[in-house]
């Protein structure tokens, strides 16, 4: 489970990476769980790199929906970055893209969200 989600702080911005497939299991709860516990010790900052999710279905379109709830409740930013093609259809499909800050990469996000 742990494999789908890893994190790195770059320039005061918590990076989270997704990988593998995001399809509604451990990952989701691994996911939201990070961020709030971000968002609680006051960070404010949080990129989503979707870079090497290799397949998302609506779970995960719904998980992303709810952190995106959370970061805003919390005031704070959330950016995706490297979003793949299919995610982004689906994304665009459930009228949720325009909701989200989007860069096409790492450092834009990390650009964006400063």
């Amino acid at each position: 489970m742990w494999d789908m989600v890893s994190t790195t702080k770059e320039e005061g911005v918590l990076v989270i990476a997704l990988a593998g497939k995001w399809m509604g299991g451990n990952e989701v709860q691994s996911l939201t769980e990070l961020v709030r516990n971000e968002l609680m010790s006051g960070g404010l900052k949080i990129i989503l790199d979707l870079e090497m999710v290799q397949w998302m279905n609506s779970t995960g379109i719904g998980a992303l929906a709810a952190v995106l709830t959370s970061v805003r409740g919390a005031q704070a930013k959330l950016v995706l970055a490297n979003i793949p093609k299919d995610v982004r259809e689906l994304l665009e499909m459930s009228s949720l893209l325009p909701l989200f800050s989007v860069a096409d990469t790492r450092q834009a996000a990390i650009a964006l969200i400063k």
